[in-house]
């Protein structure tokens, strides 16, 4: 019990005057009467870790006030029935008591321990709260800075990066709409003059065979004109039809070959291949290449897991102050 509440450095024990315990940053506790031997140096630091010590004065640093409490508590040391040191403890009863009252007393068949045990063990669990509590303090302050001015910095790229690629993606399907645009208009230009082409095409075809017709019509009147005369000069055997031995049925037998040639090409249209015309007249689509304008590539992403919300809250849970 006394070596928990004695100065490490001096051994002395700690009171409410002289040797008031006082925690240093590092988390150690000295006595005041050390601590102002300590920070007298140009450059104080802990004798435990040689963590420096940025106060000038002990007053500065903050009091072990658990340790104060101990001081104060144990000098009420005296059993009230046999006048005794109160060094033991009943674990059973939860309070203090003297060897007489272990052996002999009301408590010689209770859960009994030293009370320096005890206290070493309220002083060792009351320092893992202290570090834990520090660490807390230090984490918090590191995610206060470094972490959260991180995280703010990862947002503002974030939120440029986002801007940037929507802005890109517009821009670039803005184009890309103007190039589709573009190949429309020149491929429905295209088209056209196929279209017109075919439509010609078949003007034309449908008009030959009744040009070829009609002056195969006005050929066969005056062929057969020709005729009517020789038929009437054969009937006087004194008579020879010297017309037809002349330049112009010369011309209507050329003008007759000519018209037969065209007669029969007129007949062979059907041969022609109009169909195929018509079935080429088509436009393909690369589909797959429109899919293919642009990629978007997967995140590259981390695991992320944040801890669930403690469900109990600690708030006004509060330690058993009886041994103490």
């Amino acid at each position: 019990m006394d070596a928990a509440l004695q100065c490490t450095l001096c051994s002395n024990r700690y009171n409410t005057a002289d040797r008031i315990p006082r925690f240093l940053p590092c988390g150690h506790t000295f006595c005041n009467s050390c601590l102002i031997s300590i920070l007298a140096h140009p450059s104080p630091e802990c004798p435990d870790d040689s963590v420096a010590i940025p106060y000038s004065s002990p007053d500065l640093l903050p009091k072990n006030v658990l340790l104060l409490k101990l001081v104060s508590k144990t000098k009420q040391i005296l059993c009230t029935e046999h006048k005794k040191k109160l060094e033991y403890v009943c674990m059973t009863e939860k309070i203090k008591i003297c060897s007489y009252c272990a052996l002999l007393g009301a408590h010689k068949d209770h859960d009994v321990k030293p009370l320096e045990e005890i206290m070493n063990e309220v002083h060792m669990r009351a320092r893992c709260l202290l570090d834990m509590l520090e660490m807390m303090d230090r984490t918090e302050i590191e995610i206060d800075g470094t972490v959260m001015d991180y995280l703010e910095k990862v947002n503002k790229k974030f939120v440029q990066k986002k801007s940037e690629t929507e802005e890109k993606i517009k821009k670039k399907f803005k184009k890309i709409r103007k190039l589709i645009d573009t190949l429309e208009k020149s491929t429905l230009e295209t088209v056209a003059k196929n279209i017109e082409f075919i439509e010609s095409a078949i003007t034309a075809a449908k008009e030959t065979p009744k040009r070829i017709c009609a002056q195969s019509r006005e050929w066969k009147d005056v062929a057969r004109d020709v005729l009517d005369l020789v038929d009437a000069r054969c009937e006087d055997p004194n008579s020879v039809v010297f017309e037809i031995l002349g330049k112009d049925t010369n011309d209507l037998l050329s003008f007759g070959e000519k018209l037969l040639t065209e007669l029969d090409g007129a007949r062979a249209i059907t041969n022609q291949k109009f169909d195929d015309m018509i079935e080429s007249l088509k436009v393909e689509f690369a589909e797959k290449g429109v899919n293919n304008l642009c990629k978007v590539y997967p995140l590259s992403t981390f695991n992320f897991k944040q801890e669930e919300p403690q469900t109990e809250s600690l708030i006004g849970h509060s330690p058993d102050s009886s041994l103490v």
